[in-house]
């Protein structure tokens, strides 16, 4: 998510900063709404595309963790008897999405309060038609204003004929014009981005916008005596935020554009452009469909951005099986993965007790998902090599939808000659039958890939009767060759 708003600013602020630059004082006032509203829209639409860079040939690191095969000596039996757990309490996340949400309801509930009071202007108050339009006498002092082709006006006893006519001109405009409907697009956008200045730099804008225009038709035969109407306007009471009000500041802007020659640049518009263009450069992702990028608690894999647990150490107490005898122990859970793109993914213990709960399930005529993996990839090879012992994907994740998002490729070898774990020399130990588990695979990992992105769909798992994002440790295991007969000896 912070991901997201970071790149929506960008190309506000790009697109915004184009427009100050360039367009803010160009007589083109549907050009300039047009721009502000396509800022708005562009701004949350383009993060949220798919789009990608071709991909940069990935330098091999040839990076290689090698074990050696041994059995223990000795193994301890043991039951976990208590956990000890700290209680846990709400995050720095959990306060920030309580006062985004109360800051959306506030402005929310502002707006649906100014619709209300205009309402009940327009209910308890008197009106009459005068050329075609319905002028509601409030009895207040305030600017004239407008709201969905409504106009209202303080006292209109108080205006001369010329300053009604400038009146029905104006807010006749924004009526013809649709400008209410900009000012609802606004709304909504207040609502979900109301921390975000730039939405509130954006209002400002396009509202200032909608008066140029209006002003521009309103003043159209006398601009000199408008002008100065606009001024007596200033010492009225500023009416609804919501509405379109006569006096909307700053008046010596307004009154600046009024006498302003119509310069005819409208090339100008022609830099949209590249600026659109380099928000979409900007956008685009690295295509790393075959990568998996991992970044602090995150990684990133086929558009998805996957957040892992941290590793924590915790402690336990167990219990020797045969001595009775409890004691403490330092424990570090195996890594899990607890978010998939914001939202919450449940490990396999949150099914366990639970019976209307279901893990998720592959299902394909009758196949289990190691069956259906191994025979694809042996369809695919025609053979693998004896010294090829399996394939584990572990850290599986499987999406609401049914279909696998994540996992992790681990490919274990035998060999005869290991690799020193300090020196990376070959070394010099007894001769011996050893593991070597490659975890950044090339080989076998591309084929994987596209055997699981072309695979049947899960059933997803569910939790309360919705469907989830499940968290499997170990996803599959495909076994190719039994284990060497030198290191089965050894171990009998």
């Amino acid at each position: 998510m912070w991901i997201y708003l970071l790149k929506v600013t960008i190309v506000w602020s790009l697109l915004l900063a184009c427009f100050e630059l360039l367009y803010r004082r160009s007589p083109y006032y549907r050009l300039n709404r047009l721009y502000l509203l396509l800022t708005l829209v562009l701004g949350v639409v383009l993060p949220a595309l798919p789009l990608t860079l071709p991909e940069a040939a990935p330098a091999d690191t040839g990076i290689v963790t090698l074990s050696r095969i041994t059995q223990p000596l000795q193994q301890l039996e043991a039951r976990p008897v208590a956990q000890v757990m700290d209680t846990e309490q709400p995050g720095l996340g959990a306060w920030l999405k309580g006062l985004y949400y109360t800051g959306a309801l506030v402005v929310l509930l502002l707006c649906l309060y100014d619709v209300v009071l205009i309402f009940r202007k327009a209910v308890y108050g008197s009106y009459q038609v005068y050329e075609g339009h319905r002028i509601f006498n409030t009895g207040r002092s305030h600017a004239p204003f407008s709201f969905f082709g409504w106009i209202f006006i303080g006292r209109p006893e108080v205006y001369s004929d010329t300053e009604i006519r400038f009146i029905l001109k104006h807010e006749d405009t924004h009526n013809q014009s649709r400008h209410w409907l900009d000012v609802l697009i606004l709304q909504c956008f207040l609502v979900v981005f109301w921390f975000h200045p730039l939405v509130w730099r954006i209002r400002h804008l396009l509202k200032l916008q909608h008066e140029y225009e209006a002003d521009h038709y309103a003043a159209s035969d006398d601009p000199y005596s408008y002008g100065h109407f606009l001024l007596q306007q200033t010492l009225l009471k500023a009416p609804h935020p919501i509405a379109h009000s006569f006096h909307y500041s700053p008046i010596k802007n307004r009154i600046a554009m009024l006498t302003q020659a119509g310069k005819k640049s409208t090339w100008k518009y022609l830099a949209l452009v590249p600026a659109l263009m380099g928000c979409t450069l900007l956008m685009a992702r690295t295509n790393d469909s075959g990568n998996r990028v991992r970044t602090g608690d995150a990684t990133t894999y086929r558009g998805n951005i996957l957040k892992w647990r941290m590793d924590v150490v915790d402690t336990i107490l167990v219990q020797d099986a045969v001595t009775k005898e409890v004691q403490k122990i330092w424990a570090i859970p195996d890594p899990q993965i607890i978010a998939l793109n914001g939202a919450e993914v449940y490990p396999e213990s949150s099914f366990t007790g639970i019976p209307t709960a279901i893990v998720p399930q592959f299902r394909y005529k009758n196949q289990s998902v190691h069956e259906y993996l191994k025979a694809k990839l042996l369809e695919q090879l025609g053979s693998v090599p004896d010294s090829l012992l399996r394939i584990d994907l572990v850290n599986m994740v499987v999406n609401a939808e049914g279909k696998i998002v994540y996992y992790d490729v681990t490919v274990t070898y035998s060999t005869r000659n290991p690799i020193d774990r300090v020196g990376g020399q070959p070394a010099a130990s007894a001769p011996g039958y050893y593991s070597r588990m490659d975890l950044e695979d090339r080989i076998y990992t591309p084929v994987i890939d596209k055997i699981v992105n072309e695979s049947p769909e899960w059933m997803p798992a569910m939790l309360q009767g919705k469907a989830v994002p499940a968290f499997l440790l170990t996803g599959s295991q495909l076994v190719f060759h039994d284990e060497p007969r030198a290191f089965k000896a050894r171990k009998r």
